[in-house]
Order: C-alpha cells, then sequence, then structure tokens
C-alpha cells in the first residue's frame, strides 16, 4: 500500500510540471518519516521509507518514460 501510495504522489508531481514540486514532494515524504520516528514509541523500519522512494521514483519514471514514447517520432507516415 505505501508503494502505490508513493507511485501516485510521483504521477501527481510530474501532473504538475515543476521541478520544485517534484523535489518538494519527495522531501515531504522523508519529513513525514522524520516526524514518524520523532513521535513513534516503537521503532519505525526503514524499509517502509524505502519502499515509499522507490514507488515515488517508479511513478516519476514510469510518466517520463511514457511521455518519450508518446511523443516519439513515426517511422512511417499514416496513409489516408
Amino acid at each position: 500500500m505505501i508503494f502505490l501510495t508513493a507511485t501516485v504522489l510521483g504521477v501527481t508531481a510530474v501532473a504538475l510540471r515543476s521541478v520544485f514540486s517534484i523535489v518538494f514532494i519527495c522531501m515531504m515524504i522523508i519529513g513525514a518519516y522524520g516526524v514518524a520516528i520523532t513521535v513513534s514509541s516503537t521503532a519505525v523500519p526503514l524499509m517502509s521509507l524505502l519502499l515509499a522512494l522507490a514507488g515515488y521514483n517508479f511513478g516519476v519514471v514510469g510518466v517520463v518514460i511514457s511521455l518519450l514514447v508518446l511523443q516519439r517520432p513515426r517511422s512511417t507516415q499514416p496513409t489516408l
């Protein structure tokens, strides 16, 4: 669930088309993990942070690759 939520955050960050928003959302993920560490009375697993960052990067890279594939010029002209 963490991976899926982070992937959706990555896709929506790219939809904003702002480098600032992409970096800011990534920093918010890390900040939320930091708050969880300070507030929690038990240990917070590091794997959840790594899953969130992997999901976020997967969403960002997935959108960028799909945009590159869609904008690739065609090798043949379409016939009418």
